[in-house]
């Protein structure tokens, strides 16, 4: 079953491309490299319709898992 969003343009352009994603950069500080991560809580859209698929797997199996966890 699959479920139509109608957003306008505005809100696309407001949202990340996943083939674009970074994870993070590194930077210096005092002698030190460290990894700063990007921020992940942004709305997403992605090409790859495989990627549909395997995202409602995982959320299947998230699902089953959370159930022993009760």
């Amino acid at each position: 079953m699959f479920y139509v969003t109608v957003i306008s343009k505005k809100e696309v352009m407001y949202m990340k491309r996943l083939e674009d994603y970074k994870s993070g950069t590194y930077i210096t500080v005092n002698d030190y490299k460290s990894f700063l991560p990007s921020f992940i809580n942004d709305e997403w859209i992605w090409n790859d319709s495989e990627l549909n698929s395997l995202l409602a797997k995982a959320n299947l199996e998230l699902g089953i898992l959370n159930g022993f966890a009760l």
